[in-house]
């Protein structure tokens, strides 16, 4: 069949699209039927027009199925080509962070590292220059043995004694000196009795357990033995008078654990509290009247004594001022001499009635600093032993050591 479409002018009605066939008749060219005289019927319709018309549709079908083929896999290359521009873009900017941040990295650990080596050199330094000048140190101290421990001498002060039972220790901090008088009896601990008190007005004074301006305490009514006793008292009197109940009380406010770690703190004695009550103390059954600082499980030696006063009032004290200048007022004795000034406390302890302990124990201050000090008798058989008389031995041995009239002592 060859091509009967009309050219230019061809016949046309409406928007139809005619055909010529060989028969001779019009045949629309969409749908094939003939439109001559209005023919509506396929089978009138020429068959080799049929053919040629659906290898034309069909053409056309693939033509379009070529071109959406052509354009799909157009778009999928354009996409393969997007999504690779994409990833190189991204590999590179990767690429330049981390050879820039390896440069970065390059050129700050050089720096930091100097840095650090030079903080660490410094310090090092400084450390060894530390050492070397506490070796220095300790080197000059072990050479000088007056500066590394106090030396211990010997004294004959037996003409003070006079024939009393007892022993003597005077500290001298400016010259690094115990003198001792009978010193196998001055290394000896006993009972401390009432100069605990000394120990007990400190602890009470820092804790706040006492306040020097409101220190009022009623008494119980009870009878006592010592008629000083027998009434209300404040605490620069009970300290005066000795008065057992008032610290017997003071003592308990204080509790145990408290007092236990004050005796730790100034290495005092034994520091044994273990018989608090005092129970030990078969000389009296009171027990508002001992404790176990009176002839009890506390134990102190004379020279013991004096280092913890050197403890309390020395240089390097922990206690507060007000609690020392409170401690002092109530610790100070009357005297004639006038170029000193005398602090101290007694005790004295009895077993089946008889002195066994008495002591007289504190410092001197003076024009060459203060002289600390503690004078113990013992029991001694047709002697008055008393604390009186341990306090007498302390003036005057006090007052010999001011005027420079001590005998000459041996250094051991």
């Amino acid at each position: 069949m060859r091509d009967l479409r009309q050219r230019p002018g061809a016949d046309q009605t409406g928007s139809e699209y005619r055909l010529m066939t060989e028969c001779g008749r019009s045949c629309d060219s969409r749908t094939g039927f003939c439109v001559n005289g209005r023919e509506r019927n396929f089978a009138d319709c020429c068959l080799t027009f049929k053919s040629y018309h659906c290898n034309i549709l069909e053409k056309k079908v693939r033509k379009r199925s070529q071109r959406y083929e052509a354009a799909k896999r157009g778009k999928e290359n354009f996409m393969k080509r997007q999504h690779c521009i994409g990833k190189t873009v991204c590999l590179v900017i990767t690429g330049i962070f981390i050879l820039g941040g390896c440069g970065r990295e390059k050129q700050e650990i050089p720096e930091n590292s100097d840095k650090e080596y030079s903080v660490e050199t410094e310090e090092t330094r400084q450390a060894e220059e530390t050492v070397q000048a506490e070796k220095t140190e300790q080197d000059a101290i072990l050479q000088d043995d007056t500066i590394s421990e106090p030396e211990t001498v010997e004294a004959d002060w037996a003409r003070y004694f006079e024939g009393l039972n007892g022993a003597a220790v005077l500290y001298d901090p400016s010259a690094m000196r115990y003198t001792v008088y009978n010193r196998e009896l001055s290394q000896t601990r006993r009972s401390p009795c009432s100069t605990f008190k000394i120990i007990s007005s400190l602890a009470a004074l820092e804790s706040g357990t006492i306040d020097p301006d409101d220190s009022l305490r009623i008494w119980s009514g009870e009878t006592f033995w010592n008629e000083d006793w027998n009434h209300d008292m404040e605490f620069q009197e009970a300290f005066r008078v000795s008065c057992v109940w008032y610290f017997r009380e003071i003592i308990n406010e204080i509790g145990q654990g408290t007092m236990q770690r004050e005796l730790d703190r100034l290495q005092y004695g034994n520091c044994d509290s273990s018989d608090w009550e005092g129970r030990q103390n078969t000389n009296n059954s009171n027990r508002a009247l001992t404790g176990f600082w009176i002839e009890s499980s506390l134990m102190i030696s004379p020279q013991e004594q004096t280092e913890v006063m050197e403890r309390i009032f020395g240089d390097n004290s922990v206690y507060s001022q007000r609690t020392l200048d409170a401690l002092r007022q109530a610790m100070l004795t009357e005297q004639e001499e006038k170029e000193i000034s005398v602090y101290g406390k007694t005790g004295m302890g009895k077993a089946e009635g008889v002195v066994v302990d008495a002591w007289f124990t504190g410092f001197a201050e003076r024009a060459e600093g203060p002289l600390y000090f503690c004078v113990y008798l013992g029991r001694t058989d047709g002697k008055t032993v008393s604390s009186a008389a341990a306090k007498e031995i302390v003036v005057r041995l006090v007052a010999d050591a001011c005027r420079g009239s001590l005998p000459e002592a041996d250094q051991n």
